[in-house]
């Protein structure tokens, strides 16, 4: 019953501890969060490149059409329905039918109109987007297998070419997003170590008096998690800045490229921001006070 009630009262004196010694090292604390804001706001910026290029890819996947032949007095109705029935298919579909692929032809090619115009040996047709560059080839011979249909067309090495870059461009930033998380741990161990020393006159009295090591550890890793929330929201706002201002600007200048204009992006890497600069805090704080508590024994 003690306990309980003394539980309440450690809590406050921790979080008084925390914000304490936020205010007495001033400049300690200002090259924590300056330190987590560059890392995090770099590995935002990663992630939104990372974004905008997948999603680039599919765009520009979707600009890939395949072209689907049908036998003749095939009803081209049915075989849409069937096509829009399979996984991966954008809709809607854009239908060719025998007499507009002559006047398409014809017009592009004025002179062979008298000579076409009695037997015209164009079939129907049936062009077909994807929703995403991997599932190209699937649906490709899943329209192949449907009956009434005499061939299909699509430009397979570019779609392979741009399943190559999408891949690459994935691990690449999987792995520049781990090395920036590793390297902003390492730095915060230190510089967190660093005020730990600075206060080690603190923490052997609490050691003498019989603090029990989660006593003496809660409030550094109050101010980890305090460091990393101020550092994520600051990074997250960095962020939204530059989707709203010069990113804007860019898509004006690049307007043959088909850049993202959403605004969802920035608040599922927010979110991520928000868990990285919590975990990198709080355990870069546990790490530092315990590496320090484990030399001092």
């Amino acid at each position: 019953m003690a306990s309980e009630t003394h539980l309440p009262r450690q809590m406050l004196y921790t979080l008084q501890q925390s914000s304490q010694n936020i205010l007495r090292s001033p400049l300690m604390s200002l090259i924590v969060v300056s330190t987590m804001l560059i890392a995090l706001s770099t590995l935002g910026f990663l992630l939104l490149v990372m974004s905008d290029l997948n999603h680039m890819s599919d765009e520009m996947a979707t600009q890939l059409k395949i072209v689907v032949f049908l036998d003749d007095q095939q009803d081209i109705d049915k075989i849409a329905g069937d096509i829009e029935a399979i996984s991966g298919v954008k809709q809607p579909l854009v239908k060719v039918d025998r007499e507009q692929a002559l006047e398409m032809m014809t017009q592009d090619l004025p002179d062979l109109k008298e000579i076409l115009e009695t037997d015209n040996p164009f079939p129907a047709s049936i062009e077909v987007a994807v929703t995403s560059i991997e599932l190209m080839d699937d649906v490709g011979e899943s329209i192949r297998g449907l009956v009434g249909v005499e061939d299909v067309q699509f430009n397979q090495e570019l779609s392979y070419q741009l399943e190559k870059v999408q891949n690459s461009v994935q691990l690449v930033g999987a792995i520049l997003a781990a090395v920036l998380i590793l390297a902003t741990l390492a730095i915060v161990v230190n510089t967190i170590q660093l005020a730990v020393h600075y206060r080690h006159t603190e923490i052997e009295i609490m050691r003498l008096v019989g603090a029990p090591h989660w006593f003496i550890r809660l409030p550094f890793i109050l101010e980890g998690l305090i460091f990393g929330l101020v550092s994520s929201v600051l990074a997250a706002v960095l962020l939204l800045f530059w989707r709203v201002v010069p990113y804007a600007q860019l898509r004006q200048w690049l307007g043959f490229l088909p850049l993202s204009d959403s605004l969802m992006p920035i608040l599922w890497i927010s979110g991520l921001l928000l868990v990285a600069g919590l975990g990198v805090g709080s355990l870069g704080s546990l790490l530092a006070v315990r590496r320090y508590l484990r030399l001092e024994v």
